[in-house]
């Protein structure tokens, strides 16, 4: 478990007055690190698209294994885009964003969700509704933009956007003591 924690949100733990929802994961692959959305429901598999098939969504590039799945992407988005921005449904019950393995992954009720990797994954499946119920309330009232980032000794840390994160850079030590409480709090929840 510690090591989601190079995961953690800190202004997103700490700062609860503003209002905006993580946008979508993505890497230089693009969203979901280049995986077909459409292909977790259609052939109930994770499988990598290509550079051919591709199309922008809320600023965002989704890559696909055909036409067709792109066609059935653009025609509608939002029964192919998964849960939580694509960010780890495990670590967003915790209250956190955490990147994901797209291979690890499951489909309930119409729904993609992610998960950072197998252990995480197999965790969150023994408890998936209360997890999902948890989630929910959380990414809700996510409140941190993912474009403002900075690696401190190998843990990421998010903000809620640029002005925000330039100060999180000035007083980075004590915020991340904060943080570091309100995790170790998370996980006794």
């Amino acid at each position: 478990m510690k090591k989601l924690a190079f995961l953690l949100i800190v202004l997103g733990l700490t700062f609860n007055g503003f209002g905006q929802k993580s946008k979508i994961f993505k890497t230089k692959n693009g969203a979901l690190d280049g995986y077909d959305p459409v292909a977790y429901f259609t052939s109930k598999k994770a499988t990598k698209g290509g550079e051919t098939f591709t199309s922008s969504y809320n600023g965002v590039t989704w890559k696909f294994t055909s036409n067709e799945h792109k066609s059935l992407f653009e025609a509608n988005p939002e029964q192919y885009l998964p849960q939580y921005g694509g960010w780890c449904a495990f670590g967003w019950s915790k209250g956190y964003a955490a990147k994901v393995d797209p291979e690890e992954w499951t489909i309930l009720n119409g729904k993609l969700y992610l998960n950072y990797n197998e252990g995480v994954h197999k965790k969150w499946l023994k408890d998936k509704e209360n997890m999902i119920r948890k989630a929910d309330v959380k990414y809700a009232e996510a409140k941190v933009d993912p474009e403002e980032w900075t690696i401190l000794n190998g843990k990421l840390y998010l903000n809620y956007n640029e002005g925000v994160h330039k100060k999180w850079l000035k007083d980075k030590e004590n915020m991340i003591r904060k943080a570091d409480v309100k995790y170790a709090e998370a996980q006794m929840k």
